[in-house]
This record gives structure tokens, sequence and C-alpha cells, in this order.
């Protein structure tokens, strides 16, 4: 003040700005965040304490586990850590759909868990990894007067939001088949990486929907271990080629199968011919006129070439290498051979 800041001259702070340290895990979690956000679900947050019964009844403690239990817990109701989010996100969806059971509700969470290996001692840290855990129910559109019990979401449309999301960090997951206490026999499905299950998707089971005092609908839901996905996650790498100049063309093709043949199974042999840029089902029919112990499959394949305007006779030859093929290997026919 003596000798007056107006005096003192004008300098920029010296400093070394930090570099940013990378956390994949971080941005693969709101990476997936963003994409459930943008497919139509919402995000809760609940405490990290739930009750061994909840727990139990959704066959959330892991083998060679046990819960952990809170020597001073804030709700006498809640003295475990969670050892997974369904609980928690079951008891949301309960209170929201109380609140309005004729609105769609998409909810989802993404948090941490806990557990104790088996004959860990008392000094031991729990195990604390993280998971996302999403729910749907309700009906596929709302405020219509069009709306009926065929218009309810099903397992294809949380499938789809679960697929957009791993898409947005590049997992390839095949969807395998899984029977588990919480889902309905044969509606749920387990996500596999490679060797790796990261995850499962399914209707919820009955027991699972009056312990939680849920209305008895089709209710699905969908569980993923963010800390093995951040693992099997790709880096931000990213590979292209050049786009085909030539137009696409498409054909459906109507197979006849064994019941035990799996659609993963026979898209791999469809995808690997030359020509084809993508595949995928678009019905699935039994009874009638197909034989017992057999399911036929439509696939919508798709056809370009890099080098020219595919015609009808490239296409039917295409076409016959694919259905040969599939023969071969899996001894599947055409459904309406000519």
């Amino acid at each position: 003040r003596v000798y007056g800041y107006d005096n003192l001259p004008l300098r920029k702070l010296s400093f070394v700005s930090p570099n940013r340290i990378l956390d994949n895990g971080m941005e693969i979690r709101e990476t997936l965040r963003d994409s459930l956000s943008i497919s139509g679900m919402n995000e809760t947050v609940s405490y990290a304490v739930s009750s061994l019964k909840a727990l139990e009844i959704t066959n959330s403690i892991p083998q060679n586990s046990e819960a952990v239990k809170l020597a001073n817990p804030m709700d006498a109701t809640k003295g475990w850590l969670r050892t997974s989010l369904v609980a928690n996100l079951l008891e949301t969806l309960e209170r929201n759909l109380r609140l309005n059971n004729q609105r769609a509700l998409r909810l989802f969470e993404i948090g941490h868990v806990f557990s104790f290996p088996v004959g860990a001692t008392g000094d031991s840290l729990p195990v604390e990894t993280e998971e996302i855990v999403g729910v749907a129910v309700g009906p596929r559109s709302e405020d219509s007067i069009w709306t009926s019990s065929s218009d309810q979401i099903d397992f294809y449309d949380l499938k789809g939001m679960l697929d957009f999301a791993l898409d947005s960090i590049r997992l390839e997951v095949k969807y395998q088949k899984f029977d588990h206490p919480t889902y309905r026999s044969g509606h749920a499905a387990k996500l596999v990486v490679g060797a790796k299950s990261i995850g499962e998707i399914g209707g919820l089971n009955d027991k699972v929907s009056d312990h939680f005092k849920l209305p008895r609908q089709a209710i699905f839901l969908f569980r993923l271990n963010l800390t093995e996905m951040t693992q099997l996650a790709t880096s931000d790498v990213s590979s292209f080629q050049p786009l085909s100049r030539y137009p696409s063309s498409s054909r459906d093709l109507a197979l006849l199968c064994d019941e035990e043949t799996t659609s993963d199974d026979i898209q791999q042999i469809i995808r690997n011919h030359r020509l084809v840029t993508n595949s995928f089902p678009i019905d699935n029919y039994v009874g009638g006129d197909v034989p017992i112990g057999f399911k036929s499959l439509t696939y919508r394949v798709v056809f370009r070439s890099m080098e020219m305007t595919l015609d009808s006779s490239e296409l039917e030859r295409a076409q016959q290498q694919i259905i040969r093929s599939l023969g071969h290997h899996r001894g599947i026919k055409e459904r309406f051979p000519e």
C-alpha cells in the first residue's frame, strides 16, 4: 500500500498444468450412463445398504461369498451392505409403481456392491465391485388410446436398450441360454464376452415380484458387472474401412433347424460370406407344418459389394452358398426350397 499497487509490475502466474490422468473405468461408466439415458431410461440413486432377506430372495449373494453385516446400521431394516443393486432398484420400482402403475418405467442404477469371501478374517476388507442394473415395465408408448396388453414392454425392448449401450463402448457381446432363480424359466439370457460372463438379462420371477409387492405383470431386468466390463472393453483406438459406392440389397432366408440351434450360431455362418454386411432375425415360428423338435427362423440378410452393383443372379448365387454352408456346418435346411 505504501509503494502503490499501480507501481507493481503486471506478470502472469507461472505454473505447470498437470497432465490429465486417464481413467478408463470412469470413461466407460459415463459412456454407458449417457447411452442408457439416451435410450429412454432414468437413473436412480440408493443407499449402499439392504436387508438380508432382499439379498437372498434376489439371489444376489455371490458364490463363495457372504454379505457384510453392519455393526451400527442407520436403519434396523437395512443392516447389511448390498451385494447387488437388484434389490434396491426393485424397491425403487415398487415405490414408483405405487404412485402410478399406468405409466412405463425404465430405471437403471450404477453403484458399488460389497461382499466378504467365505472364510475371511475379521481384519479383512470387503471385496468392492461396480454394477449396472436396469429394469423396465409398463406400456411401450404412453398416453395412447391404442395401448393394449400386447403393447407392453417386453424382453426385446430392454435388450435393445442394453445393446445400444454396449455398442457405445464397442463391446461384442453374445447372449447364451441361461437359467437363474431370479428370472422366469426360459426367459433369461447370459451375456458373454469371449469366455467370460459379464451379466444377465431376463423376465423377473413371480416369487421375487411378490416379495417386493410388485404387480404380477411382465417386468424385465438386466445386471452387468461393470468391473469386468472395464477390463474387457476396447481402447479408444478406432479402425475405419472405406464405404462402398454401390447400393445394398437384402434377401429373406427362411430356415428350418433343430430347436437347440442358437441364432448366434446361424448368424456367424451367414456373416462369414464375403458379400454379407449385416444379418438379423425377423421371425421365429414353431408349429403348423414345422416338424416336432424343429423351428423356423427367418433372417434378413444384407448384401453389398465393394466393386459393383449386385444383380439378381449374383444375389441368388450368394444365397445358395450360404444355405449350403449352413447345411454343411449345422444341418440347417431352407424351409421353402424351390
